[in-house]
């Protein structure tokens, strides 16, 4: 295995007059489900939308700026329905030959300002729909984001209109009876005794160029309207939209029927299955609330709301095979249905606790639908994310019962964020990464359905107390390390490269930063940090998680992450920035917090810098040497780290290969603070290291 060291070059930062432009997409900051990409990109003048120029989605193949002279300049990302205003805006008084020329709308396409809303953030959201010579185009909307008057951004999905029929061929009462021949109910709501508008919405009632078709001989009954709908042919189909409510079978559902043919062109489902309130008694945190669905009479452990399914594969192991969890009421408080209450529990309040903190829709951040399998195979001590569910053992009930608590459970879907944000590969740091982050959220996930967390990870599944996996707090308690490369640091391959045992360092971290501690590291090093409670460092774990990391991403790179996190959310010197470096130095990630603070000035190179060199301990690999351009008048200060038991040694030389400081370390971590610069010019930083006795 090759050992590492990691470089960090803290140069005095360069104050720089520049605007970063952040890439946003529409269900990041508005909500607004993404649609189909994006096929135009406009260039607005700043005077009028009257000078347009339009580029084609074929011609651009990544996210790019656009801009030409004094027009507006506008950002512009294939996969997420947006355009952003980033110079120039226009105000909102362009709105209609905006979208008339952004949209290239033929002669007889028209928007039709639909609603307006506000938000707490001070914009107005126009929201335009799609008009064909008077009728609705079905997915046809546009939003404008206005904030001071000025148009900032335009998000939604313009639908071409391609061979379009105008006239109708089939008569409202015949596309009724295949609109109701396609459902096939046994009684529908207009034959019970509800009242219309219980179950007629009067879609598009309130445009008045909608055409509604039918007579008194269908009083009660649906009244279809004429809308276009782009078909599988991407042909645009007049059709008729009927709203189909029926009460035997329930469902409910916007049929689309062709005009011309009666073939049914387009279903939506309106009811999602009759999600309910449901109640239940769980294994862990006795009677629990949740969302359930109702269902031929009965009542299971599935909801669409949100979208969470919990199966029983009572203790087999094809997934085939899986039955629904099932009661006759809405109360779940059969023993045999306990583990799938607690399981189905757990999931809710894991998506609710990613969706309220972290604006985050399921694992995969598109609302993917949640699904658990619970009593996988027999006294199997092991719960498992496959890349698309949750799978839970019922534990072999002698050490460990249903591994089905709510930081379990936490920790699981977790694993599904960390694959679709990082993608942390489960091997050696990374792995341990990986691990720890569903650690962290399992933990957060507790403390939010519950109010408080203990720490420990699994206490609630044990048969005997003090039976956790790992405790956060205390991770050599467990035999896991709570200092990088310190005691209990699995040096091996066994375990992915103890992906386990060494998520105790960022488990620590993430106590440390939320509690607050003091004390001594197993290096030696004392530390003192001030707490920042769950929320804000649960913010900057995910940050860190979702923004700054990646596949390969090892300790030092959670740290920076973390510490940019933090800066991001809560601003320079903020305490949480302070604490986030300072709990890192606690478990021995990173160089001394007073010095990574003190650095200022201008120059080549100013600011912070990092490089990683690799290589065998007294092998080719090192000594090795990096240059770095620094200017006279500036500081330079040298963090580095060994990994696997490299033992760094550093010389550092100026343009005229004369000596400007050197150390050498007694463990792995050296620290070459304040070196004046006098030269400028490519500065030598020769880096050589000696194998400690644990290194491998």
């Amino acid at each position: 295995m090759k050992n590492q060291a990691f470089l960090e070059v803290i140069r005095s930062k360069r104050v720089a007059n520049r605007r970063a432009v952040k890439k946003r997409t529409t269900a990041a900051i508005y909500g607004y489900d993404p649609l189909e990409s994006r096929r135009l990109l406009a260039v607005a003048s700043a005077s009028g939308a009257d000078d347009f120029t339009v580029v084609p989605s074929d011609v651009v193949e990544t996210s790019a700026a656009v801009s030409v002279g004094e027009r507006s300049v506008w950002d512009f990302t294939p996969e997420s329905d947006l355009v952003t205003v980033l110079e120039n805006k226009l105000p909102s008084s362009e709105v209609a030959s905006l979208l008339r020329e952004h949209l290239s709308l033929a002669q007889n396409d028209t928007m039709w300002l639909s609603r307006v809303q506000t938000d707490h953030l001070g914009f107005e959201h126009l929201e335009y729909r799609q008009m064909h010579r008077g009728l609705p185009v079905e997915h046809g909307e546009f939003t404008l984001h206005v904030r001071n008057d000025l148009i900032e951004s335009i998000s939604g999905n313009y639908v071409p209109m391609v061979n379009p029929v105008d006239t109708p061929e089939l008569t409202h009462e015949l596309a009724l009876e295949s609109a109701l021949e396609f459902v096939g109910a046994d009684v529908y709501a207009w034959e019970t005794d509800l009242e219309d508008e219980q179950f007629h919405d009067g879609h598009w009632d309130h445009n008045p160029n909608v055409q509604s078709h039918g007579d008194d001989s269908f009083t009660g009954q649906p009244q279809g309207e004429l809308v276009y709908v782009s078909a599988g042919d991407s042909n645009s189909r007049l059709t008729y939209k009927f709203d189909i409510f029926a009460s035997q079978p329930l469902s409910r559902a916007y049929i689309f029927v062709d005009a011309v043919s009666g073939e049914i062109v387009e279903v939506q489902d309106r009811i999602h299955n009759a999600d309910v309130a449901a109640t239940g008694t769980s294994l862990y945190n006795g009677t629990v609330n949740f969302l359930a669905d109702s269902n031929a009479g009965s009542f299971r452990l599935r909801q669409s709301t949100d979208g969470v399914e919990t199966y029983d594969l009572n203790n087999g192991t094809n997934y085939s095979n899986a039955t629904d969890i099932t009661s006759s009421t809405t109360s779940f408080t059969a023993s045999s249905v306990q583990t799938g209450v607690q399981a189905h529990y757990g999931a809710e309040q894991t998506l609710k606790y990613f969706q309220t903190q972290h604006n985050r829709d399921s694992y995969d951040n598109q609302g993917t639908t949640l699904v658990s399998y619970v009593s996988y195979s027999s006294n199997y001590v092991n719960a498992f994310w496959n890349g698309s569910f949750m799978t839970y053992g019922d534990g072999n009930g002698t050490t460990y019962n249903p591994l089905v608590s709510l930081d379990i459970v936490g920790h699981e879907i977790t694993h599904g964020v960390t694959e679709y944000a990082a993608g942390l590969v489960y091997s050696y740091e990374s792995g341990a990464l990986n691990e720890s982050f569903s650690d962290i959220f399992g933990e957060a996930v507790e403390n939010y359905a519950l109010g408080t967390n203990d720490w420990l990870m699994g206490e609630d599944i044990g048969v005997n107390p003090g039976s956790a996996l790992r405790s956060m707090s205390n991770p050599s308690a467990k035999g896991d390390p709570d200092t990088y490369l310190g005691a209990n640091w699995n040096f091996t391959s066994s375990d992915n490269g103890g992906v386990h045992t060494n998520s105790g360092v960022q488990n620590k971290w993430f106590y440390i930063l939320t509690e607050g501690e003091s004390g001594v590291n197993d290096n030696g090093q004392a530390y003192d940090v001030t707490g920042i409670g769950m929320t804000d460092a649960a913010a900057i774990a995910y940050r860190n998680l979702s923004v700054y990391l990646t596949t390969s991403s090892q300790y030092i790179d959670a740290r920076e992450g973390s510490v940019q996190s933090a800066i991001d959310l809560f601003g320079l010197n903020s305490q949480q920035h302070l604490s986030t470096m300072a709990a890192w130095d606690a478990v021995g990630v990173g160089g001394s917090f007073e010095e990574l603070t003190v650095f200022e000035g201008a120059g080549t190179g100013a600011g912070v810098n990092r490089s990683v060199v690799t290589g065998d301990v007294i092998g080719a690999g090192f000594p090795d040497t990096i240059a770095v351009d620094l200017d006279s008048g500036q500081t330079l200060s040298l963090a580095v780290r060994g990994s696997n038991g490299l033992i760094p040694d550093v010389e550092v030389r100026d343009p005229n290969n004369v000596l400007v400081g050197s150390g050498t370390s007694s463990n792995s971590n050296l620290f070459l603070p304040s070196m004046s610069l006098v030269e400028s010019g490519t500065y030598q930083i020769l880096i050589d290291g000696t194998a400690g006795s644990s290194g491998d």
